[in-house]
């Protein structure tokens, strides 16, 4: 039956009448909504108020190496040729090393460039980046968990939150930490992206953001296993199809090897031979060396659940060799394989438990010193990329939400409100790890407080008296203090150092120049002697012996012992203004101008090379030039 056609007007009354006939919802019981972007808002807050108070703090540890001691980075953006055809230290030392992580060294140029010998700076970007780095978390888990709001927001307020993070924010050097995983979260979910999309724009940003991890830290390879797992757990990706996906990824990370070999020609690993930093250098054997792995393995999951016992340094003798007649041995083995298990079982389930466990031990795998020994045998800033699994295990443990089930929210209040235990017990733990944090993080102010907790900390670590000493052996130096008392407190630490590890040549080398400061030439000799003994190629030690004979005015051995520093240590500063000068007092006014030119090239701004330039000119019969350089060490000691 044919219907007639409405005319517009009467199409416009209709209307009219059926909206005046719709119940319209009350506007005053309509449940309180947070918008969708005050979580994030939320997430950012809490992780950069939590490590604001660091904005203030000065440079510590290794930022003295990575940063203000390290010449491509004080050139500023002129140094990022050099960053980004050399090792990571070769910018602090000419030694060969193993590591290749240009962008938190770009990044550090970059922020010298506009704010030099400035710590706020580089403190101030490592809070941003890691506030960002929870934001960027929060929205990842809403994707990987379909929105499941409560989730998304607890797993990354208690990845912020988390103590063992300390070091990582607090300590400038350890933003390679945070940017390594700050793009792997990135590429992970642009991964995704691709997987919804089928956007190949998708997953070029997700290798692109790969490489950037890559070049940020070498264990962001580990993601290379991590991809193919989300993956089928929450895309329910086949085997073969997921790990097809990482494929790309793949091409990254063999490009990132091929640019590492060549950089290092053709060295990808080096033997570690130093004790101190790592225990494990000295294992007589592979057994010994597992089980020292196993148990330290075990600490790390202890520091992960109960993070009450952190230290800045875990060196000899922190941590000994152990056997697997050991308990703590035992105790991990068994705590280890029953996770493994745990992990291996509940994956193929389909339980996020599952990944998680998989995921610490994937990403900790490099650093574990299980695949090869490392720098150093144990440190907090190594848990940084692992402990996110604990913190996604205890938000899904808590919340208790599978991916795909149908009761997600994208309202923050009404998830809270359907969930209260699960979200009070979150809070819960989010106040004592908070409470945690902020207690730890004051250690971090500067070098002497620093060194100060690790004697503290661990009384039998060699290394925490050494780098103690190192702080008190600078206020000396400084005058900041009674100089005498501070260089004989230096040297009670050192010599505990010497007590503890007896054959470390560096150790023994600063008794040495500790005794030489306090004018007992004898002892220093004697010193420098052992430092030679363990180490014969320690330039140091060479340049102390130097400056003994220089003392006592015997310029001829003197002369030979700077030239042995020097070969070893051609760009040192120090070691080049001693042979100049000592090549000055003999005469020979050529190669005083040689080396003093050297050493201006390292430390253009040394106000004694300055002048000892200027006497070797005037030798010369050049008062021309002499007067030149004069008048720069009179500018430079008048700054």
């Amino acid at each position: 039956m044919n219907q007639k056609k409405l005319t517009r007007k009467e199409k416009d009354a209709l209307s009219r009448q059926t909206a005046a006939t719709t119940p319209q919802p009350n506007k005053k019981n309509k449940p309180a909504t947070l918008s969708a972007s005050i979580p994030s808002l939320l997430i950012f807050a809490f992780g950069f108020l939590l490590y604001a108070g660091t904005i203030r703090y000065a440079y510590t540890l290794d930022d003295f190496a990575a940063i203000n001691s390290n010449r491509y980075v004080q050139a500023g953006a002129s140094g990022i040729g050099d960053i980004l055809q050399t090792a990571y230290w070769s910018g602090y030392m000419a030694s060969n090393n193993t590591l290749y992580r240009p962008v938190p060294l770009i990044l550090f140029a970059l922020e010298w460039q506009f704010f030099p010998d400035n710590p706020a700076a580089g403190h101030f970007m490592n809070v941003l980046l890691y506030a960002l780095t929870g934001v960027l978390l929060y929205r990842l888990l809403n994707k990987l968990f379909k929105g499941h709001i409560l989730l998304s927001f607890t797993g990354a307020l208690l990845f912020l939150a988390h103590p063992v993070h300390t070091e990582v924010v607090a300590n400038i050097k350890s933003c390679d930490e945070i940017l390594c995983l700050l793009f792997c979260l990135i590429s992970l979910s642009k991964l995704l992206d691709y997987m919804d999309s089928g956007k190949g724009s998708a997953l070029v940003s997700s290798a692109g953001a790969f490489f950037l991890a890559l070049l940020s830290k070498e264990n962001a390879i580990t993601w290379l296993a991590v991809f193919p797992l989300a993956a089928m757990l929450f895309k329910l990706a086949k085997p073969q199809r997921a790990f097809t996906l990482a494929i790309p990824h793949a091409v990254m990370a063999i490009l990132y090897v091929a640019i590492l070999t060549g950089i290092q020609h053709g060295m990808l690993v080096t033997k570690t031979e130093n004790l101190t930093n790592n225990i494990l250098a000295a294992a007589p054997d592979g057994l010994t060396r597992l089980a020292t792995v196993l148990f330290v393995l075990g600490k790390y999951l202890l520091l992960l659940v109960f993070p009450l016992h952190l230290s800045m340094d875990y060196s000899f003798a922190a941590i000994r060799l152990m056997n697997f007649g050991d308990i703590g041995v035992l105790a991990s083995l068994f705590v280890l394989l029953a996770l493994v298990a745990t992990g291996i079982y509940a994956f193929r389930k389909k339980s996020v438990l599952g990944f998680c466990i998989l995921y610490f031990f994937i990403t900790i795998s490099l650093v574990s010193n299980m695949v090869f020994v490392i720098g150093t045998v144990m440190a907090d800033r190594l848990l940084y990329m692992p402990s996110l699994g604990l913190a996604l295990a205890v938000a899904w443990l808590l919340v208790k939400i599978r991916p795909g089930t149908s009761t997600a929210t994208g309202d923050l209040l009404q998830a809270v409100r359907s969930n209260t235990p699960a979200a009070a017990l979150c809070a819960v733990l989010l106040l004592a790890y908070s409470i945690q944090t902020l207690a730890r993080t004051p250690v971090w102010k500067n070098n002497h407080t620093l060194f100060a907790s690790g004697i503290a900390d661990q009384p039998e670590n060699a290394y925490a008296h050494y780098l103690y000493s190192n702080e008190l052996i600078k206020s000396a130096n400084a005058g900041t203090g009674n100089t005498e008392a501070l260089y004989r407190e230096a040297l009670e630490h050192y010599l505990k150092a010497v007590s503890i590890d007896s054959t470390n040549a560096s150790f023994n080398n600063e008794v040495a120049a500790t005794y030489r400061k306090l004018k007992k030439t004898e002892e220093a000799f004697a010193y420098y002697d052992k430092a030679l003994k363990y180490n014969p190629r320690l330039p140091q030690a060479y340049n102390g012996k130097g400056v003994l004979r220089f003392q006592e005015k015997k310029y001829r051995e003197a002369l030979g012992y700077f030239s042995e520093s020097a070969k070893l240590n051609p760009m040192d500063a120090t070691t080049l203004l001693n042979l100049g000068s000592c090549y000055l007092v003999l005469g020979d006014n050529a190669n005083a101008i040689t080396y003093l030119g050297k050493s201006l090239q390292y430390n253009p701004n040394d106000a004694t090379a300055l002048k000892y330039m200027g006497f070797a000119y005037q030798n010369l019969g050049d008062q021309k030039t002499a007067q030149e350089y004069f008048s720069k060490a009179t500018a430079m000691e008048k700054k």
